[in-house]
């Protein structure tokens, strides 16, 4: 096992449970606009602890149930409490978590807001190449920009990346580490319970075509064809965006599929595909030098039990994890496919057609930017609002030196050219023809 990881083999049910008061989030009237652009339906309290959002998203157009669960004694006027985003699995509910998962006996006694969202029936945790009769699936679009922001001003949260963990089973574990990897300037802290966390792997890339069909669409609609569109599979693998989860604390428990766990359950084809799938992430991780905890546990089927003991064993570090102060790294890379992409403060804007790995590495004093195309870079406020920044961008062709103006916010907009713009998808010709990428070079300096 390399430094930095362990392997655990024992579950640790640590948390205390305590007695539960009166919860004093008001309940808002019926269609009331938020932030993030929903609207609250309705509100119900189903217990001191625990509430019952619907609300109506723009990104999916139709309502959907949110579970919230809060200290005892919550107030939102003082406790600015850090989240942990509860991911349920395909074919549940937001329900699941309390219901089966026994989260809020779990988090009594805890300094934390845990919010369980809906994640349709085989949602995937992301935004659909198509629409289907349903209507829109923007799944990755409702969680983190319309439930977010509503979530952190309506129960006024903790806002940094050091305050935001997110954990799932099944298809929640891919949740969690998909939304960690595509935006790890978002989250702190990721874990999966027996997540399908490769969907390139035979058993899971079965399963995700069959998913459309529970929201009246064709199995292209999702991801496309696994064969046709593998570029836009691999944008949303974790395996393939593991580099990114470097500033990420992750950890991945799963077991094998075989009897004999202390929570039972027989030969379990679900489990057996779930714990590959975590294997893989977990060797990609090992193999880029990345610490995690991976707690391959054994025999242990597809079930709550051993989903209730999963969660059970991360909450001490994800507590632990919440009381860190975490900065924002001086230098990251960041690996996207999509042409236009944000994260860290930075804005990429790249004229291309097509879907391709490009990376972003920042640093202190500026960014390197690999990839095919023309376009921009929009850095994040780092300067005083309409200050002279001297940009010196350098590729293979030679270095150009030009004086930039920052924006009434302090960002600089970078023109970047990376070459000829790829014409074709990255995947599956990559290995057959190879991309012919650019790297450019930035260094910005502000003027006196």
């Amino acid at each position: 096992m390399m430094a930095g990881m362990r392997r655990t083999k024992r579950w640790g049910w640590t948390v205390a449970v305590a007695g539960l008061v009166a919860l004093v989030v008001p309940v808002l009237p019926a269609a009331e606009a938020q932030a993030g652009g929903l609207e609250v339906l309705s509100a119900q309290q189903l217990s001191p602890r625990l509430s019952e959002l619907v609300v109506a998203s723009p990104a999916i157009a139709r309502p959907l149930r949110v579970r919230v669960l809060v200290p005892d004694g919550f107030d939102p006027a003082v406790d600015h409490l850090p989240v942990l985003w509860l991911l349920h699995g395909g074919f549940g509910k937001a329900g699941d978590w309390t219901v089966a998962g026994d989260a809020e006996a779990l988090t009594a006694g805890l300094s934390l807001i845990v919010v369980m969202p809906d994640a349709g029936t085989g949602g995937w945790y992301s935004d659909w190449r198509n629409p289907t009769a349903e209507g829109p699936q923007r799944w990755e679009t409702f969680h983190l920009r319309e439930l977010r922001p509503f979530i952190e001003e309506r129960y006024a949260t903790r806002t940094d990346r050091g305050g935001r963990a997110v954990a799932g089973l099944s298809m929640g574990g891919f949740g969690a580490i998909h939304y960690a990897a595509r935006h790890p300037d978002l989250f702190s802290f990721a874990a999966s319970f027996s997540g399908a966390v490769d969907i390139l792997h035979p058993g899971v890339s079965a399963v995700v075509p069959a998913s459309p069909l529970a929201h009246q669409g064709v199995p292209p609609d999702l991801f496309g064809d696994r064969l046709l569109h593998e570029t836009r599979w691999r944008a949303n693998n974790p395996v393939d965006l593991a580099a990114n989860l470097r500033t990420v604390e992750v950890q991945l428990r799963t077991g094998n599929g075989i009897p004999g766990g202390p929570h039972g359950g027989g030969f379990d084809i679900q489990e057996i595909g779930v714990s590959q799938a975590t294997a893989t992430l977990h060797q990609r991780l090992a193999g880029l030098g990345i610490a995690h905890v991976y707690d391959d546990y054994g025999p242990g089927a597809h079930t709550f039990a051993y989903w209730r003991a999963a969660l059970a064993a991360t909450l001490p570090a994800l507590v632990t994890a919440f009381d860190r102060d975490v900065a924002a790294p001086a230098a990251v890379d960041h690996v996207a496919f999509e042409p236009a992409f944000s994260v860290w403060g930075f804005d990429v804007t790249l004229t291309r057609p097509v879907l391709e790995a490009s990376t972003l590495t920042v640093r202190p004093d500026g960014f390197d930017l690999t990839g095919t195309g023309s376009g921009s870079v929009t850095t994040p406020a780092r300067f005083a609002p309409g200050a002279v920044v001297r940009a010196t961008v350098a590729s293979s062709s030679g270095a150009v030196t030009s004086d930039l103006l920052a924006d009434a916010d302090g960002r600089v907009l970078v023109p970047v050219d990376l070459g000829p713009a790829s014409v074709l998808d990255e995947y599956p010709l990559a290995t057959v023809v190879p991309t012919p990428r650019r790297t450019v070079h930035v260094e910005l300096v502000p003027q006196p």
